[in-house]
């Protein structure tokens, strides 16, 4: 997670496209079971689904 933006899933290294895709889905279901708020994605994500 970023430390300068709200939401901001940032990689400083060693994760590939899977590990940050499984992060993000992890994020959202938890904020969705916790708050009953679905986020979603700014960027347009390509081979990464998050459902």
């Amino acid at each position: 997670m970023s430390t300068k933006h709200t939401l901001a899933i940032t990689n400083p290294g060693g994760a590939d496209a899977e590990d940050v895709g499984s992060l993000a889905r992890y994020i959202r279901t938890h904020v969705a079971n916790t708050f009953g708020v679905v986020l979603q994605p700014e960027p347009t994500l390509v081979g990464i689904p998050l459902d």
